[in-house]
């Protein structure tokens, strides 16, 4: 959640590709620039135990900003015409199967689509159980979507891949130090331990 709201040009609408605990649906709630988030779940399942994660992540199943649709994330997307400045992916394993379709070149296309200009799309990669091959077919396919592919190493075997809109897009150092010294961002990337 922090992560593509620091690079992003501004943060103040958001898309969450599966709800899991709520934790980047809430997190991205929290930032004060942020008016609204929307996300898409496949699984009534998961939206239905929502509440019981409130206390972990900031009170996302009742945060007036957050808003679930029970969908997949490529159909949510495809008929959606609004456009967003952020969009994070926390899908489970590339191989799982219904899985495959969110690490395809048509999804991440149609995500790039609903970008802002200066928006940052964010996928979480599982590298733990991954083969070099299917590392490289991932990162090889976001390079052929976005022009500008960042890859960042997280606090255990993952990456978080950042695709951005704007081509010419420069990470400045000490932008990102500024923001992350405001009140909100410093308060969620300690609740993160970053």
């Amino acid at each position: 959640a922090h992560v593509p709201c620091l690079l992003a040009r501004e943060c103040r609408s958001s898309f969450v590709i599966g709800y899991g605990t709520g934790v980047t649906a809430g997190e991205l709630a929290a930032l004060d620039s942020m008016e609204r988030v929307l996300v898409s779940e496949i699984s009534s399942g998961v939206l239905r135990a929502a509440p019981l994660f409130d206390y972990g992540n900031q009170g996302a199943s009742v945060s007036p900003k957050v808003e679930t649709l029970r969908s997949d994330a490529y159909r949510a997307l495809s008929r959606s015409e609004e456009r967003f400045d952020v969009i994070a992916s926390e899908p489970s394993n590339p191989w799982m199967s219904g899985v495959e379709m969110l690490f395809s070149r048509e999804f991440l296309t149609a995500a790039r689509d609903r970008l802002r200009p200066g928006g940052v799309y964010a996928q979480w990669m599982h590298a733990y159980e991954t083969d070099d091959a299917t590392l490289e077919l991932v990162v090889r396919t976001y390079a052929s979507v976005f022009d500008r592919v960042s890859v960042w190493f997280t606090l255990g075997p993952d990456l978080l891949l950042l695709g951005f809109q704007d081509p010419d897009v420069r990470i400045e150092l000490e932008t990102l130090a500024e923001r992350m010294a405001r009140p909100d961002y410093a308060a969620g990337l300690a609740r993160s331990e970053v």
